[in-house]
Protein backbone atom coordinates (compact mmCIF):
# COMPACT_ATOMS: atom_id res chain seq x y z
CA UNK A 1 0.00 0.00 0.00
CA UNK A 2 1.96 3.34 -1.08
CA UNK A 3 1.96 6.63 1.83
CA UNK A 4 -0.75 8.82 1.03
CA UNK A 5 0.58 11.39 -1.06
CA UNK A 6 -0.85 14.90 -0.47
CA UNK A 7 -1.96 17.44 -3.57
CA UNK A 8 0.77 20.59 -3.21
CA UNK A 9 -2.08 23.12 -2.74
CA UNK A 10 -2.29 21.34 0.71
CA UNK A 11 0.99 19.87 1.00
CA UNK A 12 3.09 23.51 0.42
CA UNK A 13 0.96 25.65 3.31
CA UNK A 14 2.01 23.17 5.54
CA UNK A 15 5.35 23.37 5.07
CA UNK A 16 5.62 27.54 4.66
CA UNK A 17 3.49 27.18 7.91
CA UNK A 18 6.52 25.35 10.09
CA UNK A 19 8.84 27.73 7.93
CA UNK A 20 7.23 31.37 8.79
CA UNK A 21 6.92 29.47 12.53
CA UNK A 22 9.84 28.38 13.31
CA UNK A 23 12.68 30.05 10.72
CA UNK A 24 15.29 27.74 12.28
CA UNK A 25 13.99 24.82 10.77
CA UNK A 26 13.88 25.74 7.16
CA UNK A 27 17.55 24.27 6.36
CA UNK A 28 16.42 20.94 7.44
CA UNK A 29 12.36 21.22 5.60
CA UNK A 30 14.51 21.80 2.05
CA UNK A 31 16.24 18.57 2.67
CA UNK A 32 12.52 16.93 2.17
CA UNK A 33 12.84 17.08 -1.58
CA UNK A 34 13.30 19.50 -4.54
CA UNK A 35 9.79 20.62 -4.34
CA UNK A 36 10.34 21.76 -0.78
CA UNK A 37 13.33 23.41 -1.10
CA UNK A 38 12.14 25.84 -3.77
CA UNK A 39 9.21 26.31 -1.66
CA UNK A 40 11.23 27.14 1.32
CA UNK A 41 13.93 29.60 -0.27
CA UNK A 42 11.71 32.32 -0.60
CA UNK A 43 10.44 31.92 3.06
CA UNK A 44 14.34 31.65 3.95
CA UNK A 45 15.41 34.74 2.41
CA UNK A 46 12.15 37.18 3.39
CA UNK A 47 13.92 38.30 6.30
CA UNK A 48 17.74 38.33 7.02
CA UNK A 49 19.38 38.47 10.13
CA UNK A 50 23.16 39.36 10.08
CA UNK A 51 24.78 39.05 13.58
CA UNK A 52 25.13 36.96 16.88
CA UNK A 53 21.68 37.75 18.05
CA UNK A 54 18.62 36.06 16.55
CA UNK A 55 15.78 35.32 18.63
CA UNK A 56 14.67 31.81 19.90
CA UNK A 57 13.58 29.76 16.19
CA UNK A 58 15.31 32.10 14.13
CA UNK A 59 18.20 32.19 11.94
CA UNK A 60 21.24 34.68 11.12
CA UNK A 61 23.29 34.37 8.43
CA UNK A 62 27.02 34.78 8.47
CA UNK A 63 29.45 36.65 6.71
CA UNK A 64 30.36 34.21 4.50
CA UNK A 65 26.30 33.30 3.52
CA UNK A 66 25.71 36.71 3.01
CA UNK A 67 29.19 37.21 0.25
CA UNK A 68 28.35 33.69 -1.34
CA UNK A 69 24.85 35.18 -1.98
CA UNK A 70 26.49 38.78 -3.49
CA UNK A 71 28.24 37.10 -5.68
CA UNK A 72 26.82 34.27 -6.87
CA UNK A 73 23.21 34.00 -5.88
CA UNK A 74 22.30 37.71 -6.60
CA UNK A 75 18.47 36.27 -7.22
CA UNK A 76 17.91 35.63 -3.85
CA UNK A 77 18.64 38.80 -2.43
CA UNK A 78 16.83 40.94 -5.44
CA UNK A 79 14.21 38.59 -5.33
CA UNK A 80 13.34 37.56 -1.92
CA UNK A 81 14.55 39.89 0.62
CA UNK A 82 12.01 42.23 2.53
CA UNK A 83 13.93 42.70 6.13
CA UNK A 84 17.00 42.82 6.49
CA UNK A 85 19.34 43.54 10.04
CA UNK A 86 22.34 44.80 9.53
CA UNK A 87 24.69 46.40 12.21
CA UNK A 88 27.10 47.81 9.82
CA UNK A 89 26.49 49.00 6.46
CA UNK A 90 30.38 49.80 5.59
CA UNK A 91 31.61 45.97 6.94
CA UNK A 92 33.59 44.00 4.62
CA UNK A 93 31.48 42.49 2.14
CA UNK A 94 28.16 44.75 3.43
CA UNK A 95 28.36 47.51 0.95
CA UNK A 96 26.56 46.59 -1.89
CA UNK A 97 23.97 44.65 0.07
CA UNK A 98 21.01 47.31 0.46
CA UNK A 99 21.35 47.60 -3.71
CA UNK A 100 21.70 43.96 -4.11
CA UNK A 101 17.99 43.79 -2.36
CA UNK A 102 16.06 45.58 -4.56
CA UNK A 103 12.72 44.64 -2.80
CA UNK A 104 13.39 45.62 0.59
CA UNK A 105 10.97 47.26 2.78
CA UNK A 106 12.01 47.27 6.10
CA UNK A 107 16.00 48.08 7.14
CA UNK A 108 17.39 48.14 10.68
CA UNK A 109 20.67 49.22 10.67
CA UNK A 110 23.09 50.26 13.54
CA UNK A 111 26.33 52.41 12.23
CA UNK A 112 24.91 54.81 9.36
CA UNK A 113 27.33 58.22 9.28
CA UNK A 114 27.56 60.37 6.62
CA UNK A 115 24.70 61.62 3.61
CA UNK A 116 27.19 59.11 1.26
CA UNK A 117 25.59 55.95 3.30
CA UNK A 118 21.53 57.35 1.94
CA UNK A 119 23.25 57.43 -1.94
CA UNK A 120 24.05 53.97 -1.38
CA UNK A 121 20.24 53.34 -0.57
CA UNK A 122 18.88 56.15 -2.65
CA UNK A 123 16.91 53.06 -4.89
CA UNK A 124 15.90 51.25 -2.13
CA UNK A 125 11.83 52.08 -1.55
CA UNK A 126 11.51 51.20 2.23
CA UNK A 127 8.58 51.27 4.64
CA UNK A 128 10.44 50.99 7.55
CA UNK A 129 13.95 52.36 8.62
CA UNK A 130 15.20 51.91 12.39
CA UNK A 131 18.95 53.69 12.51
CA UNK A 132 21.34 55.07 15.55
CA UNK A 133 23.33 57.31 13.21
CA UNK A 134 20.30 58.30 10.58
CA UNK A 135 19.53 62.08 11.65
CA UNK A 136 23.29 62.55 11.29
CA UNK A 137 23.26 62.06 7.84
CA UNK A 138 19.50 63.82 7.75
CA UNK A 139 21.08 67.40 9.64
CA UNK A 140 23.55 67.18 7.36
CA UNK A 141 23.78 70.42 5.10
CA UNK A 142 23.68 67.90 1.58
CA UNK A 143 20.94 65.40 2.84
CA UNK A 144 19.11 64.45 -0.28
CA UNK A 145 15.43 63.84 0.66
CA UNK A 146 14.16 63.60 -2.82
CA UNK A 147 15.85 59.83 -2.87
CA UNK A 148 13.50 57.15 -3.39
CA UNK A 149 13.99 55.55 -0.09
CA UNK A 150 12.04 58.31 1.51
CA UNK A 151 9.12 58.10 -0.52
CA UNK A 152 7.12 55.28 1.12
CA UNK A 153 8.86 55.76 4.41
CA UNK A 154 5.80 54.96 7.13
CA UNK A 155 8.24 54.23 9.96
CA UNK A 156 11.41 55.40 11.36
CA UNK A 157 12.80 54.12 14.47
CA UNK A 158 15.52 56.59 15.88
CA UNK A 159 17.96 54.77 18.25
CA UNK A 160 19.94 56.53 20.83
CA UNK A 161 20.45 60.08 19.28
CA UNK A 162 20.27 63.23 21.38
CA UNK A 163 21.49 66.37 19.16
CA UNK A 164 22.36 70.01 19.56
CA UNK A 165 18.94 72.72 19.97
CA UNK A 166 20.16 73.52 15.82
CA UNK A 167 20.46 69.68 15.26
CA UNK A 168 17.05 69.32 16.29
CA UNK A 169 15.60 72.28 14.48
CA UNK A 170 16.69 70.69 11.15
CA UNK A 171 16.24 67.30 11.90
CA UNK A 172 12.29 68.35 12.72
CA UNK A 173 11.87 70.24 10.09
CA UNK A 174 13.55 67.69 7.53
CA UNK A 175 11.37 64.96 8.82
CA UNK A 176 8.42 66.74 8.26
CA UNK A 177 9.14 66.59 4.92
CA UNK A 178 8.70 63.09 4.32
CA UNK A 179 5.42 62.29 2.65
CA UNK A 180 4.18 59.15 3.84
CA UNK A 181 5.62 59.18 7.28
CA UNK A 182 2.84 58.03 10.31
CA UNK A 183 5.19 56.14 12.68
CA UNK A 184 8.35 57.84 14.69
CA UNK A 185 9.73 56.62 17.54
CA UNK A 186 12.98 57.78 19.75
CA UNK A 187 14.86 55.42 22.22
CA UNK A 188 16.21 58.06 23.96
CA UNK A 189 15.48 61.24 26.13
CA UNK A 190 15.24 64.16 23.51
CA UNK A 191 13.34 67.53 23.67
CA UNK A 192 9.79 67.76 24.46
CA UNK A 193 9.89 70.55 22.60
CA UNK A 194 10.77 68.61 19.35
CA UNK A 195 7.96 66.30 20.14
CA UNK A 196 5.63 69.39 19.95
CA UNK A 197 6.81 70.78 16.79
CA UNK A 198 6.57 67.07 14.99
CA UNK A 199 3.17 66.06 16.33
CA UNK A 200 2.23 69.87 14.83
CA UNK A 201 3.91 69.81 11.56
CA UNK A 202 3.95 66.06 10.54
CA UNK A 203 0.64 66.53 8.57
CA UNK A 204 0.82 62.60 8.36
CA UNK A 205 1.48 61.55 11.97
CA UNK A 206 -0.31 59.03 13.50
CA UNK A 207 1.93 57.81 16.41
CA UNK A 208 5.25 59.79 18.18
CA UNK A 209 6.76 57.22 20.62
CA UNK A 210 9.53 57.38 22.77
CA UNK A 211 11.04 55.05 25.25
CA UNK A 212 11.99 57.87 28.36
CA UNK A 213 13.77 57.70 31.90
CA UNK A 214 12.53 61.24 32.62
CA UNK A 215 9.01 62.39 31.62
CA UNK A 216 8.76 65.73 29.29
CA UNK A 217 6.21 68.39 31.42
CA UNK A 218 5.04 69.42 28.76
CA UNK A 219 0.94 70.39 29.42
CA UNK A 220 0.32 69.99 25.24
CA UNK A 221 1.85 66.93 25.28
CA UNK A 222 -0.24 64.52 27.17
CA UNK A 223 -4.11 65.99 25.45
CA UNK A 224 -2.37 64.50 22.41
CA UNK A 225 -3.14 60.92 21.70
CA UNK A 226 -0.59 60.32 18.93
CA UNK A 227 2.25 60.84 21.99
CA UNK A 228 2.84 57.57 23.67
CA UNK A 229 5.82 57.04 26.56
CA UNK A 230 6.96 54.01 27.76
CA UNK A 231 10.02 53.17 29.66
CA UNK A 232 9.87 49.47 29.58
CA UNK A 233 11.28 48.56 25.80
CA UNK A 234 15.23 47.65 25.94
CA UNK A 235 15.01 45.04 23.46
CA UNK A 236 15.08 46.78 20.06
CA UNK A 237 16.47 44.30 18.26
CA UNK A 238 14.99 41.17 19.45
CA UNK A 239 11.24 43.63 18.50
CA UNK A 240 12.41 44.20 15.47
CA UNK A 241 12.64 40.80 14.24
CA UNK A 242 9.30 40.23 16.03
CA UNK A 243 7.88 42.24 13.86
CA UNK A 244 9.23 41.44 10.91
CA UNK A 245 8.52 37.48 11.55
CA UNK A 246 5.40 37.26 12.92
CA UNK A 247 3.89 40.59 12.87
CA UNK A 248 3.61 41.76 16.13
CA UNK A 249 6.06 44.29 17.34
CA UNK A 250 5.90 47.41 20.01
CA UNK A 251 3.93 49.71 17.26
CA UNK A 252 1.05 46.98 17.14
CA UNK A 253 0.98 47.82 21.74
CA UNK A 254 1.31 52.01 20.63
CA UNK A 255 -1.30 51.68 18.36
CA UNK A 256 -3.42 49.72 20.54
CA UNK A 257 -2.67 51.72 23.83
CA UNK A 258 -3.97 54.89 21.26
CA UNK A 259 -6.83 53.28 20.19
CA UNK A 260 -8.08 52.62 23.77
CA UNK A 261 -7.40 56.54 24.54
CA UNK A 262 -9.35 57.57 21.70
CA UNK A 263 -12.38 55.53 22.49
CA UNK A 264 -12.16 56.63 26.11
CA UNK A 265 -11.55 53.14 27.54
CA UNK A 266 -8.82 54.82 29.42
CA UNK A 267 -7.67 58.41 29.92
CA UNK A 268 -6.84 60.22 27.36
CA UNK A 269 -4.84 62.21 29.14
CA UNK A 270 -2.85 59.41 30.15
CA UNK A 271 0.08 59.29 27.41
CA UNK A 272 2.62 57.42 29.52
CA UNK A 273 1.60 54.09 28.99
CA UNK A 274 1.43 51.35 31.64
CA UNK A 275 3.22 47.90 31.22
CA UNK A 276 0.37 45.89 31.18
CA UNK A 277 -0.83 46.79 28.06
CA UNK A 278 1.99 44.56 26.43
CA UNK A 279 0.37 41.44 28.14
CA UNK A 280 -2.90 42.11 26.30
CA UNK A 281 -3.43 38.92 25.03
CA UNK A 282 -5.43 40.66 21.20
CA UNK A 283 -2.25 42.54 20.57
CA UNK A 284 0.01 38.76 20.29
CA UNK A 285 -2.35 37.72 18.03
CA UNK A 286 -0.37 37.05 14.31
CA UNK A 287 -0.87 35.74 11.09
CA UNK A 288 2.04 33.81 9.88
CA UNK A 289 1.46 34.57 6.10
CA UNK A 290 0.99 38.52 7.08
CA UNK A 291 2.32 40.18 3.59
CA UNK A 292 4.02 36.75 2.33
Amino acid sequence: MRDPILPPELERPIFELCALDRPVLIPTLMLVACRVKEWMEAILWRTVITGPKPIDGSLSFSHETICRALQSQRHVLRDFVRNLLVFDLNGPGYEGLVPACSRLENLWVWDWYTPADLTRLSAATLKRLHSFTLPVALTSGNANLSLGMFSQLTHMEIMGWTGTDSEVDVFCHRVALLPCLTHLAFSRDTYASAYLRLLRNCASLRVLFAVESRLPDVEQLEVDVRFVVWGQLWTWVADWQRGAQKGVDYWCVVEGYIAKRERGEVDRLRYVMPDEEWNDESLHSYNPFRDF
